[in-house]
């Protein structure tokens, strides 16, 4: 068995070497010697990556290679796996589990157990779900839901789509065919650390509070919800944050132009953007207030004037599903597309309770955190829509 350090570093050397048979490409000297390193890990494992590297060599004297294994989503993308737990199915990320914070909760007080876990550190699995959460009779509790998880090394690499341009055409036999662009680039990608810590508690209040799985569910996994969904929407890229959607270049934008100020005629010109395009959009996130103002617009007659636009129920619009986030700028709308973005994720958390700072005080400090971080490979299935005020 490997530590996680020495899994991280295998699975780069990897990812490496997947990257030089993809494009027939030498390793550069720094990536040569994480390799080495890597070798030197133990034998049955520098066998392994001999082979790896052998048939690098070998595919790039012959000019080509077959692609790494990629995961086929139901909603339009491929997805690169490189857990080794390549199933075929697509999961997505579900904070709002109770089976989650049961598991947390578990993991501090297990069944049985008359007295808190005072120190050390827990690991639990990261809440995913097989389920596509946008075809179940209920709301979206985040937009995250809506997002495909693939879980990953620490460092890894995604292609990301830049140009789309269908060209085919009916040709005489040899004549020359049209091309159409689809240029990918490839970007190197790290995952990220998202943490949180509880405020210290007094070790009794936790031990006589029954309710111990609604306080870390409610709590600290609702924080670290939060973040991750406010780097997805607007990290900067830069140092520790996620390269978020509004930060990611090629993305389409729509704004409403003035005088229509009917929020539902905006969204509909978005969604319009992906009819035009050949692409099909997934779901809509908004600010929790405009969607107040969609649902509760009244008619010259008083009535609710929602039509058959808007379904408050099941929570859509157009028929697309309603993510409502307050992290969204008010009079903004993001519309994603089909494999247009994922999450990737190691698929662990880890939950760590601490008593040494507060021994005098007999308090406990609960620390959460995961590593994750969003991938956008498709930007031009993306929209960011602006609306106007009345």
């Amino acid at each position: 068995m490997f530590d996680d350090a020495t899994i991280d570093n295998l699975a780069q050397a990897r990812l490496i070497l997947g990257g030089a048979i993809k494009s027939g490409r030498p390793l550069t000297p720094e990536q040569q010697l994480i390799v080495d390193n890597a070798k030197s890990m133990g034998e049955d494992v520098a066998r392994r990556l001999e082979r790896e590297q052998r048939g690098s060599e070998l595919l790039k004297a012959i000019g080509g290679g077959p692609a790494p294994d990629l995961v086929r989503s139901p909603n339009g993308g491929y997805y690169e796996d490189y857990s080794g737990a390549n199933s075929g199915q697509v999961e997505y990320l579900d904070f709002g589990s109770k089976a989650f914070g049961r598991k947390i909760a578990e993991s501090i007080k297990p069944a049985g157990s008359k007295a808190l876990i005072t120190t050390g550190s827990q690991i639990v699995d990261t809440p995913l779900i097989v389920a596509n959460p946008m075809t179940l009779a209920r709301p979206l509790q985040s937009f995250l839901e809506a997002l495909p998880v693939v879980r990953r090394a620490a460092v890894y690499s995604i292609l990301r789509q830049v140009t789309r341009t269908p060209n085919a055409g009916v040709v005489a036999p040899g004549a020359t065919k049209p091309v159409s662009a689809m240029t990918l680039q490839s970007f190197e990608k790290r995952l990220k650390i998202v943490a949180t810590l509880s405020e210290p508690v007094n070790r009794y209040d936790l031990e006589d509070f029954t309710n111990l799985g609604l306080f870390v569910q409610s709590e600290l996994q609702y924080a670290i919800q939060l973040e991750i969904e406010d780097q997805v929407l607007n990290g900067t890229g830069t140092g520790e944050n996620f390269e978020g959607l509004a930060n990611t270049s090629g993305i389409q934008l729509y704004t409403a132009p003035a005088g229509q100020v009917d929020d539902l005629v905006s969204i509909r010109k978005a969604l319009s953007i992906f009819d035009n395009s050949g692409e099909t959009a997934n779901v809509v996130i908004l600010n929790p207030t405009d969607w107040e103002g969609i649902v509760t617009k009244r008619n010259s007659s008083g009535a609710f004037d929602l039509g058959t636009a808007v379904n408050e129920e099941t929570r859509r619009v157009w028929g697309k599903p309603v993510a409502l986030s307050g992290l969204v700028p008010s009079n903004t709308a993001w519309v994603l597309g089909e494999g247009s973005a994922n999450i990737s994720t190691d698929g662990r958390t880890h939950l760590d309770w601490d008593a040494s700072t507060g021994f005098a005080t007999n308090t406990l400090q609960a620390r959460v955190e995961t590593r994750a971080e969003v991938d956008v490979v498709r930007p031009s299935a993306i929209v960011k829509a602006t609306f106007v005020d009345a």
